[in-house]
């Protein structure tokens, strides 16, 4: 994904909801998008299909999987990247399978010469040739999810996209389903793009983690790197509203530490509220370039806020931030 921009159009003008992002996976890995209600997570992941809503628009850059522009396929050549190159696995899995039809001719829909009683054992189902004749009305929520996931794999896709894949579900099958997740996409060879509001979900299971808000990228880096030591507002904030003030880096392990271990050393004596008063920013103020403004460590920002990313603020290798203010409102 490089330098995509969408806008929607919304009271007879057009409303840019993202802007300028570059973004890029390999097969093996695992990138998480993660922010806020509203920042574009689920409009960049159906990009990747080729798929946006009624009323939006593509206003620049360029999609590209498996070496093919997206944007620019026609309507056949799209039907048959999605779910053969590009697969999805939607947010609720019970509501994206259809109530009517068994389970094994849902499957066997979604394409592939894979049987379905192979499908189901590999996304480890227990009796596979009776669970396919089952409706989905007839199957817990774990086990809605795993027959979604061997619907995705079906056809063997190079790419997966994940909306939120465990929601609904409690924690211990929560992790089985992770573990699954991890499981495939090392033995499947596949690049796995996840949409997730849970932080623990996207420390068990991403490589690389990039953080929006309002649209664009504020901040980029591997997993561990950005929950250890976050450098722009927005993940910080999201670290400190985890309950127990729970320090980044351990938040995949669950452990629980005083207020005084979790400050950096840029961070106040005390650990102030991360919950401001106010709104959202509106996507349709023009965003004002922050160059040369001191942050709170001390350093300088000298990323203005349309830069690429060889062009935004590196902290170190692998691991850059953004800088945006935006006006305020009259």
């Amino acid at each position: 994904m490089n330098s995509l921009s969408v806008a929607y159009r919304s009271g007879g003008r057009e409303v840019p909801v993202v802007h300028e992002v570059s973004l890029e996976t390999a097969a093996g890995r695992t990138l998480a998008l993660v922010g806020e209600s509203g920042s574009g997570k689920s409009t960049l992941a159906a990009a990747l299909l080729g798929h946006l809503r009624h009323g939006s628009r593509v206003t620049g850059g360029s999609v590209t999987v498996d070496g093919r522009d997206v944007l620019a396929l026609p309507a056949r050549e799209l039907r048959r990247l999605r779910g053969r190159t590009v697969a999805m696995v939607a947010q609720n899995a019970g509501q994206a399978l259809t109530p009517s039809m068994r389970v094994g001719r849902q499957i066997e829909e979604a394409g592939g010469d894979i049987p379905v009683t192979d499908l189901l054992d590999q996304v480890r189902l227990p009796r596979p040739a009776e669970l396919a004749r089952r409706y989905p009305h007839e199957l817990s929520g774990g086990q809605q999810q795993r027959v979604a996931l061997a619907m995705a794999i079906a056809a063997r896709p190079k790419v997966l996209v994940l909306d939120e894949p465990t929601t609904g579900l409690d924690v211990v099958t929560q992790r089985g389903v992770l573990d699954l997740i991890a499981a495939l996409r090392d033995e499947l060879g596949l690049a796995a793009v996840l949409v997730s509001h849970d932080l623990g979900v996207v420390a068990h299971l991403a490589d690389e983690v990039c953080v929006l808000k309002s649209g664009r990228v504020v901040e980029s880096a591997p997993t561990r790197q950005l929950f250890a030591l976050p450098r722009s507002r927005t993940p910080s904030g999201c670290w400190r509203a985890c309950r127990g003030w729970t320090t980044p880096a351990s938040l995949s392990y669950g452990r629980r530490v005083s207020a005084r271990s979790a400050r950096g050393p840029s961070c106040p004596r005390t650990l102030r509220s991360p919950f401001r008063p106010g709104t959202s920013p509106s996507t349709t103020a023009a965003p004002v370039p922050c160059t040369g403004s001191p942050s709170r460590s001390g350093a300088v920002r000298s990323s203005p806020w349309s830069a690429s990313r060889a062009a935004a603020s590196p902290l170190w290798p692998g691991h850059w931030r953004d800088c945006v203010r935006r006006p305020a409102a009259p």
